[in-house]
């Protein structure tokens, strides 16, 4: 699982980090805390936080670390224009997989070009290189087969526009119950999710373009679908056409269900495709402005299915709504809150106030309690 994320010099934030292993000792929602992990948790902040920022950085591993789809006009405006002393930006992620720390770092200068990259196991230096010094460090015997067999005599120059982690990644048999195999497997299962007016979006976990509607009918989930709708409060009958669903009326007339569908239904077909029939083990998902169609008690339900899907490792969401502040969903240290200063924090490190399962969080939230520098 992922434990804690740094960025610095990245699109609008300076320096943030988001630690997931840091938890309060609250005796309720235990569900969303796995190995002594955030599992489950929500982004929050004003219009023009950063919220959709956040996500694009925790997933700007996957542009040089996997060959998953990507997004890369997403990642325009790569650095942060604050900081006219800094040519690159800096990312740390830490894992914790079983007993076992992965520790992965690296300097970019855009989505697609690494200029550092660091990956340590249990604090040992394991791969390290840097073009400015010219360093190219391997030391990963325990981790993989044959390393006997491996080319060790790799030069600087190989990796203008290719990761040194993603090149051993690709050319060398990994051990399956060794830390850097499960790294490599974590980073693969990494789900980015967005949908708007526009189109549907994803980054990671898989590959080419999902056409939602004609996965749940090749999948024979029609009627799981209309189910799935009907749970969430949308009754309608849904026909297959061939390659088409179609939406019945009473009077036996069939339209397209992409023709009249709002912009809130359409995403829940999206989020079925994923949640239900799609996803077999994702290790990280991010939704971002998951609700923006929604209104609360839609978004309630969609947050119980997400929460309950134990395909999913860990959630992330972002949302500008205050209604999904509530001691019934999550808990204060799965609340994080960006200020209009791009720094985040949780709802426990803001305030010392002993929050209980009662509290009215939401009304906190509005009364500027969670406000900080």
């Amino acid at each position: 699982m992922l434990k804690k994320f740094t960025v610095q010099n990245f699109k609008n934030f300076e320096d943030i980090t988001l630690d997931f292993g840091n938890i309060r000792n609250y005796n309720f929602k235990e569900n969303v805390i796995k190995n002594n992990i955030i599992s489950k948790m929500l982004i929050l902040g004003k219009n023009g936080s950063g919220k959709s920022n956040v996500g694009l950085a925790i997933f700007d591993i996957i542009n040089h670390l996997t060959d998953k789809e990507k997004r890369l006009n997403e990642y325009k405006n790569y650095l942060n224009y604050n900081l006219s002393n800094k040519d690159n930006a800096f990312f740390c992620y830490i894992f914790q997989f079983d007993s076992d720390r992965v520790k992965y770092e690296y300097k970019k200068i855009d989505s697609e070009t690494i200029v550092e990259e660091k990956l340590y196991i249990n604090d040992k230096l394991c791969i390290e290189y840097n073009k400015n010094k010219k360093i190219v460090k391997i030391e990963i015997e325990e981790y993989v087969k044959n390393f006997e067999n491996f080319n060790k005599d790799l030069s600087v120059n190989e990796f203008e526009k290719i990761s040194l982690v993603k090149y051993i990644k690709g050319n060398i048999l990994l051990i399956k119950e060794k830390a850097l195999y499960k790294f490599f497997d974590f980073i693969d299962n990494m789900l980015w999710i967005r949908s708007l007016q526009e189109g549907n979006t994803y980054m990671g976990y898989s590959n080419g373009s999902e056409k939602i509607l004609k996965g749940i009918i090749d999948l024979n989930k029609v009627k799981e679908f209309e189910k799935f709708l009907e749970e969430a409060g949308i009754k309608q009958k849904l026909v297959q056409n061939e390659d088409r669903i179609l939406i019945e009326f009473k009077s036996g007339k069939q339209v397209d269900f992409y023709k009249i569908a709002s912009s809130g239904t359409k995403i829940l077909a999206l989020l079925f495709f994923w949640m239900e029939i799609s996803i077999k083990n994702v290790s990280f998902l991010f939704i971002d402005e998951f609700d923006a169609y929604f209104h609360y008690s839609l978004s309630k339900f969609i947050l119980e299915r997400l929460f309950s899907n134990d395909n999913i490792k860990q959630v992330a969401l972002s949302s500008h709504s205050t209604s999904l502040i509530d001691n019934e969903i999550l808990r204060p240290d799965c609340y994080f809150v960006l200020n209009d200063k791009g720094k985040i924090k949780q709802f426990s490190e803001i305030t010392d106030k002993k929050i209980e399962e009662y509290h009215n969080i939401e009304k906190m939230y509005r009364t500027e309690v969670f406000e900080y520098e």
